[in-house]
């Protein structure tokens, strides 16, 4: 007897075996990868950028590029300088010195001069996230005086000053407040963004190593002023989500408390009859680093409350010494309250959300909560 030919199972296999064919046949002529030694490839760690402003209105830009080289069993990087009217055509003249094939995706970081930043970010933003290839997660970051003396620098340890720097900015988020959206992508969304405002980590050079002094804010597109390490704590602690670093509440060189502090930020946005109203809640989680200032803080009850009693009015304080600072001088709506007032009551209504912010009422409230006293009092 004769077994009936399944037809659906017999077009399922034809179809496996088809495909298998097609692999066979099809991938030796079109799956082929074209791959170099790593040595024959310039890898991009970093670039920095300059600009040259003549009196004429003209601007001469000026690339350099940090290659990591490879060979001898050592590794470093070399740098190539390209200069140009356009940031396009830097790379057209940086390319008759480059003897290598040029592959993007492993930048660490990008260095814009302080004078470049003030003359705009929209051409560099335009120009990187443009190439699909360039790895646009990579930090961004000013520096004062020229880009392309940092990207020279060279620090024991380490391949380039890019893997320094990326190090450096990673690590920021442990003690000042820091947030990490100071990446590519983040100055393309927030310069397309309502409500959302750049700001970037400021690098100065001190005993021949970079360093973080402050931060960058930006308008339109613009660096407007820079920060000092103080504000920048309190910008960073009134701007970002949740953050991390430490307070200090102090008396004298021998009476102080220093707290190791999160920081879960809260923003409401109200509106009555045309004023609008933000009201900016910080919840505070302390772990004491060092007291002495606060006696028998694991046993006494009191001592904890007046601790973080003190704690918040300080906070309040300093808060309130920067936001008056941000409105009647920066005029910049650099902690992104914008960004909650467009959520609570429309976008694209033609709000400008830095006057908005520059005079509307701003309250700070503050909680602190010490939970840990450390190995407690001696």
């Amino acid at each position: 007897m004769k077994k009936k030919i399944d037809v659906k199972k017999l077009l399922k296999y034809t179809k496996y075996i088809i495909t298998i064919l097609l692999v066979v046949v099809l991938v030796p002529y079109y799956g082929k990868v074209e791959s170099d030694p790593v040595e024959e490839l310039a890898l991009p760690a970093g670039t920095g950028y300059d600009i040259e402003r003549k009196t004429s209105g003209e601007a001469l830009y000026k690339v350099t590029l940090a290659i990591y080289s490879f060979g001898d069993n050592k590794s470093f990087s070399v740098e190539y300088t390209g200069t140009g009217n356009t940031l396009g055509q830097t790379r057209q003249q940086r390319n008759t010195s480059l003897e290598r094939k040029l592959v993007f995706g492993v930048e660490r970081v990008h260095i814009i001069s302080e004078e470049i930043a003030e003359f705009g970010l929209n051409n560099i933003i335009n120009i990187l996230t443009t190439n699909p290839m360039i790895n646009d997660r990579c930090w961004a970051v000013v520096c004062e005086g020229k880009a392309e003396d940092i990207v020279k620098l060279k620090i024991d340890g380490y391949q380039s000053v890019m893997d320094y720097l990326e190090k450096l900015v990673n690590n920021s988020v442990h003690y000042n407040f820091f947030g990490d959206d100071y990446k590519i992508i983040d100055l393309y969304v927030r310069d397309k963004s309502e409500g959302k405002s750049v700001v970037l980590p400021y690098i100065d050079v001190k005993e021949n190593k970079p360093q973080i002094t402050g931060l960058a804010i930006f308008k339109h597109g613009k660096m407007i002023t820079k920060t000092d390490m103080e504000d920048t704590r309190r910008l960073n602690m009134l701007r970002e989500k949740e953050s991390r670093g430490v307070l200090t509440l102090q008396k004298s060189p021998k009476e102080y408390i220093d707290l190791k502090a999160k920081i879960k930020r809260n923003v409401k946005c109200t509106k009555e009859d045309g004023e609008y109203k933000f009201t900016i809640n910080l919840k505070v989680n302390g772990e004491v680093a060092s007291n002495e200032m606060y006696k028998n803080l694991s046993k006494d009850l009191e001592q904890k409350e007046k601790l973080e009693k003190d704690m918040a009015k300080h906070i309040e304080e300093m808060s309130k010494d920067f936001i008056d600072k941000m409105k009647n001088q920066y005029k910049v709506d650099c902690l992104e309250l914008g960004l909650v007032g467009c959520a609570t009551y429309g976008r694209k209504t033609g709000v400008d959300w830095d006057d908005i912010v520059a005079n509307s009422k701003i309250d700070v409230k503050v909680e602190v909560n010490v939970d840990k006293y450390g190995r407690g009092d001696y």
